[in-house]
């Protein structure tokens, strides 16, 4: 077969491993002759339940990653080929120059798939410990499945290759899991439901940011509450994980593991920034509304969102602190008007921001100037995450932290709200409310419940 029919044949699951191990094989013998620092063995395939393959798989290390378009290409890996990664970290900018610099060892085109904590010290909980303050992964394995083709690819660094025993690299290729068969998937009840902070600790702590916010001391700050869920049975996260993906919301889909114990998982609609080459694109989401029940009643809602001071308040702060942050590093911004985003059920007041990068700067310079964003933090960002540390009773390691890839050609971050984490028989359930003057407790608590409500209906809680 030559390389042109080769590059076309559709290869069935159960002959990939066997030509795989034979492409390794091939690539052994004349690895002095190619400069390549990774290898990417690519074969197209049948279509295949990405969600299914993804859950049957043996590795500690699992990672899904979709787009928010209905018809975006599933990312689902297992495994590591490469990693990078930081328990914690100086600053981000010191984290994303090594990253720069490691990057540098691989093709453009390389993907790294991972996420960011929210603060600088991600916690010392048991929950987040195989997360890290950074970490990115090229998968050793992948699959990706598009409307009209599904993919699988191996990764492995050339000097792998070179020192690994060639039984180790068959017992490898031969754990992955091909099968047909179709897993059945238990309805799972909710046993307890609990809140850190209760209402009465949430009306102490919002009492005093407002008081702050009165004393001119901060204009913003961003409360968390965590939901702690127990189920009946040990939880399933990709239970929730079928249900996000198969109504996808304009939302960005996502599950990271790497231990087998802990999984984060969670849609969100909000991307910090996309950048393609030297061009950048970024949004600014803030402000929420429910959906109104008929269409009546949505109309009405939206209008007061739009016109809502206290919201487009909050929403300004979130857009006029990226157009500030990315003058600085572009040649040129273009900002939109100001818009609602309309999910399935919330609404939030929302703005595209573009703009091209000047040259010499990279994804470093992006994160220094944007992250965390008000939308997660507050202002001023540096009094305000000191205060949250100080006041919330949990760590929020990955939430509101970043999910997403990054690469030297390409990266998409996503600000990582409306998540939850799931370990054993639990799940945490984080949701977070912009305070700025105005604000009221009751109604923020409530707007909390709204955001994650969808996630509980999913384990058959009304409420």
């Amino acid at each position: 077969m030559n390389p042109e029919q080769e590059e076309q044949k559709k290869y069935k699951p159960g002959e990939i491993t066997e030509t795989l191990l034979q492409r390794i094989k091939d690539v052994r013998k004349n690895s002095g002759k190619n400069p390549e620092k990774v290898y990417r063995f690519e074969f197209k395939t049948d279509q295949i339940d990405i969600l299914n393959w993804l859950q049957s798989q043996k590795s500690d290390t699992k990672i899904f990653f979709s787009g928010r378009e209905v018809n975006s290409v599933q990312i689902a890996g297992i495994g590591i080929a490469s990693v990078f990664f930081r328990r914690e970290r100086e600053s981000i900018k010191k984290i994303f120059e090594e990253f720069d610099d490691f990057l540098d060892n691989f093709e453009d085109s390389t993907r790294f798939y991972g996420g960011v904590s929210f603060a600088d010290d991600p916690g010392s909980g048991r929950e987040w410990a195989s997360f890290g303050s950074v970490k990115f992964i090229l998968p050793r394995f992948e699959l990706a499945r598009g409307k009209n083709n599904t993919v699988f690819a191996a990764n492995y660094l050339a000097d792998e290759l070179k020192e690994k025993e060639i039984t180790e690299l068959e017992r490898e290729i031969g754990s992955i899991n091909f099968s047909d068969g179709r897993e059945s998937f238990p309805d799972t009840f909710i046993s307890s439901l609990n809140f850190l902070p209760d209402l009465t600790g949430w009306k102490k702590v919002i009492e005093g940011y407002l008081n702050k916010i009165r004393l001119k001391e901060i204009r913003k700050i961003v409360a968390a509450r965590r939901t702690e869920v127990c189920f009946d049975k040990e939880a399933d996260p990709f239970v929730l994980l079928r249900e996000l993906e198969k109504n996808k919301d304009k939302s960005t889909v996502f599950l990271f593991s790497f231990d087998g114990e802990s999984f984060f998982t969670g849609s969100t609609p909000e991307r910090l920034f996309h950048r393609d080459k030297d061009m950048l694109r970024a949004e600014a989401v803030a402000g929420t509304r429910p959906r109104g029940k008929t269409g009546e009643e949505d109309i009405q809602l939206g209008k007061d969102l739009l016109f809502s001071p206290k919201e487009t308040r909050e929403q300004k702060f979130v857009s006029e602190e990226i157009s500030d942050k990315l003058k600085d590093i572009c040649e040129y911004i273009n900002v939109s008007e100001k818009k609602l985003l309309k999910l399935s059920t919330l609404q939030h007041l929302y703005n595209k921001i573009d703009g091209r990068l000047r040259p010499g700067t990279s994804d470093k310079d992006v994160l220094t100037g944007l992250f965390p964003t008000s939308a997660v933090s507050g202002l001023p960002k540096d009094t305000v995450m000191k205060m949250q540390k100080d006041m919330e009773p949990f760590d929020r390691g990955w939430y509101s932290g970043l999910v997403g890839f990054a690469g030297r050609e390409e990266s998409d971050l996503f600000v990582a709200i409306r998540s939850s984490l799931f370990r054993n028989k639990c799940a945490f359930f984080y949701s977070g409310a912009g305070i700025v003057e105005g604000s009221d407790p009751d109604n923020e608590w409530e707007e909390i419940d709204l955001k994650i409500k969808k996630f509980l209906r999913v384990f058959n809680y009304e409420n």
